[in-house]
């Protein structure tokens, strides 16, 4: 192990580790199972005895380390700010170097992504022909948006359009490949970036909007891994503020609605950006935003959505948990701007008769379009 490497980084970071449990406060996993081999002091014991080989590998200990949605709240917790999330990712590199199984859910995904390189279906042919072939400006639609809540992808083209700004969309846009880096598949990750990159430089991109904050943090953040060429990263919660501050957003509707609003552990925790949302919703005329305590900005409740296939019970409980506070301090809707998020919490909402919408759909009202 060479000093400065990676691999020493983190050794250091898991001996750092003083076992003190102040991560068990907000973790959203022990929140909700009050099992500590679901909390982060419990993960970082299993991460120190399997990577020492000192205990063995059973589905147990694999559904603990494969639970942790990687949401990083313990590590605003933590006294000493270890990382506990890379470490999680390293160790589930480690097992999956000696080949130890993931859940089967998880399998399957990683199966589809290396058939087909993305998830679900490739973005629509309407949206894609919105796009000017020419533009330098690429907007990266994401798994999610591109099928499941493709009225985002198509809300978002339409306000692009009203304020001037010109892109294109890869027909046979691929994943971003940042749920394969998390769930410790290093080399898969590696082999998908580049893919991107190359299809980025041969379209001569220099600009990337995205709508899933997993994509830009993993475009932004990650892809330094394969490419050295600088490329500007956005997700488009960063677009819209930058087009109010410069007078482009005139918002013409009222929208009577009372909101908090839900910060998605990538755009939140992973990038820093809490301000922007905000300051698009309280720009909104008629628009109350209100804030759960304790479950927002460094602090937001993590979904459970990135665990929802392998541990559908879990993350349902983990958005219920969101639907329960929103309701108790008066909200009748989830603004999120994560469509993962989205999705996820959408399950639970009707029963709790609370509206989830992304910041796109209110703006898009408000701007009248």
């Amino acid at each position: 192990m060479a000093v400065g490497s990676r691999e020493y980084k983190l050794m250091r970071e898991l001996v750092s580790c003083g076992l003190c449990g102040f991560c068990l406060a907000h973790c959203p996993t022990f929140e909700v199972l009050k099992n500590e081999a679901f909390s982060p002091r419990g993960r970082m014991i299993y991460t120190d005895l399997l990577l020492k080989e000192i205990i063995p590998v059973e589905k147990e200990i694999l559904d603990a380390v494969f639970s942790c949605t990687n949401c990083q709240t313990c590590q605003y917790t933590c006294p000493t700010s270890v990382k506990v999330s890379e470490l999680i990712i390293y160790l589930r590199e480690q097992l999956s170097k000696k080949g130890a199984p993931i859940p089967q859910k998880f399998k399957e995904i990683v199966m589809e992504l290396s058939e087909k390189g993305r998830l679900f279906s490739y973005p629509p042919d309407n949206i894609v022909k919105k796009g000017n072939p020419k533009s330098e400006r690429l907007l990266f639609a994401g798994c999610v948006a591109s099928s499941q809540l493709s009225n985002l992808l198509e809300i978002t083209t339409k306000i692009m359009s009203t304020v001037g700004l010109d892109f294109k969309v890869f027909a046979d846009e691929n994943c971003c490949g940042g749920f394969l880096k998390i769930l410790g598949l290093r080399e898969e990750f590696k082999k998908l970036a580049q893919k991107n990159v190359e299809k980025f430089e041969e379209e001569g991109i220099e600009e990337v909007i995205t709508i899933c904050p997993l994509c830009a943090e993993t475009l932004k953040q990650d892809y330094a891994e394969v490419t050295s060429k600088s490329i500007n990263i956005k997700h488009v919660v960063q677009v819209l503020c930058e087009l109010l501050d410069n007078g482009k957003l005139k918002f013409a509707n009222s929208i009577p609605i009372k909101c908090v609003y839900h910060d998605p552990c990538h755009l939140g925790r992973h990038m820093e950006i809490y301000d922007e949302p905000r300051k698009i919703l309280e720009a909104i005329p008629g628009l109350k935003l209100m804030e759960i305590e304790d479950m927002s900005k460094e602090l937001s409740f993590c979904c459970g959505g990135p665990i929802r296939e392998p541990f559908r019970d879990l993350a349902w409980k983990m958005s219920e948990k969101i639907c329960e506070e929103a309701k108790k301090i008066g909200a009748n809707t989830i603004v999120t701007t994560c469509p993962t998020c989205n999705r996820n919490i959408s399950f639970n909402a009707l029963q709790h008769e609370i509206k989830v919408q992304d910041i796109l759909e209110i703006v898009a009202k408000a701007l009248n379009i």
